[in-house]
């Protein structure tokens, strides 16, 4: 099984990345094509433009009262990319 090094009581992380962006595990890391990759990177950095900008408008008073989603990009996109034409 993949858990079985895992034990967070012992200091033992599961990681697929290191502190550098090195992949320290080949087996753990996604098939993601290069071109999907590129979307979900473009999709986020939209997010954030986005986010920044309606925060702009909020502090101005030209929009009410906003969450910002600032830093939480990767989590909307990575679940939405793995949804599935008949999802």
């Amino acid at each position: 099984m993949i858990f079985t090094d895992f034990d967070p009581l012992k200091g033992k992380m599961l990681q697929i990345l290191d502190e550098t962006g090195k992949v320290v595990n080949k087996d753990l890391e996604p098939k993601i094509s290069k071109e999907k990759l590129l979307k979900m990177y473009k999709t986020m950095v939209l997010g954030r433009i986005s986010d920044d900008k309606a925060i702009q408008f909020q502090r101005q008073g030209r929009m009410l009262t906003y969450a910002p989603n600032h830093g939480q990009e990767a989590a909307q996109v990575g679940s939405i990319a793995a949804m599935e034409d008949q999802d």
